[in-house]
């Protein structure tokens, strides 16, 4: 019998990955009053799954930090728990200071998961005489789909999927859909939240990486609407979340500008017209390699 302990910050991913990949028998959250909203969906998100236990905290008090993590592993129902492992990738650097400290003392294991690159590798300490050793270290493998994303970050009451839209960008949000479907990704279309203030055309999602794009054609793909909608989008979804600008039109000045400042991908379909729900083989070439070298390379 296992039990993670896992320290919430801001972005719920890295804990709920690493709770898929090493199926603890019970997860113990430690969260902070800013952190609490996060903790609620990731609670909801993980329950099913293992038994989940929480531990409100100082986020900034290392002194506090270590006696409220040892008071809480003393409890009657958690001492139960033949072996604790240490989550540290999320959480304040003074939660990381007092988790590190408490795992020492209790000769428990610590994984990190890191998420700089598309692969995300996760690493493995062990304590030998109160000394950490060299860690072993793994690629995380797929362990979530989008409807886990959107529970987690959003709640799972919060979103619905609806489909392509009955508008004019509908017929070309499909045409994107049905392409990235074909080559081997997970895809949702229509995706909206926030009593529909935010409308994501299409989401994607390869192995752990996923991505957002917005569509648009003709005079729209030439509007900078997009890529506000794109960026209020990704303020709900995360640090982890890649964005595509998908337009028929030669990008503007005014485009290279804004989207190289928000790391957005704008990918040209200029084979695109109005109205057509396919691709022609060169915009798929296109799309394909552009995506395919955020999320896949």
């Amino acid at each position: 019998m296992a039990l993670m302990i896992a320290l919430v910050g801001e972005q719920p991913l890295p804990n709920f990955l690493l709770a898929r990949h090493q199926h603890p028998d019970a997860l113990l959250l430690v969260y902070t009053p800013k952190t609490e909203p996060v903790y609620k969906k990731l609670k909801a998100t993980l329950q099913p799954e293992a038994a989940i236990y929480e531990l409100l905290t100082d986020p900034f008090d290392i002194i506090t930090l270590i006696k409220d993590l040892k008071a809480k592993l003393a409890e009657r129902k958690i001492a139960a728990y033949q072996s604790f492992v240490f989550n540290l990738t999320g959480g304040t650097k003074a939660m990381s200071l007092a988790a590190y400290h408490v795992a020492q003392q209790y000769n428990a294991s610590i994984i990190y998961l890191e998420s700089e690159q598309k692969h995300n590798q996760v690493f493995r300490y062990e304590w030998k005489q109160q000394q950490l050793q060299e860690p072993t270290s793994e690629i995380l493998p797929e362990c979530i789909q989008l409807k886990n994303l959107f529970n987690v970050q959003l709640g799972s009451t919060n979103w619905r999927e609806y489909g392509p839209s009955s508008e004019e960008g509908g017929p070309l949000e499909k045409a994107v859909g049905d392409t990235l479907r074909s080559h081997g990704y997970e895809v949702m279309l229509g995706v909206k939240t926030m009593n529909r203030q935010i409308d994501i055309d299409v989401a994607v999602r390869f192995g752990n990486q996923f991505g957002i794009i917005e569509t648009k054609i003709d005079r729209q793909g030439r509007s900078l609407n997009g890529i506000k909608q794109l960026s209020t989008a990704k303020h709900h979804l995360g640090t982890f979340t890649q964005q595509f600008y998908v337009i028929n039109v030669t990008p503007t000045p005014d485009h290279k500008e804004i989207v190289d400042a928000a790391n957005i991908k704008v990918i040209s379909l200029l084979d695109y017209r109005r109205g057509a729900t396919s691709l022609s083989s060169s915009d798929i070439k296109e799309l394909i390699k552009q995506v395919d070298e955020a999320l896949k390379e």
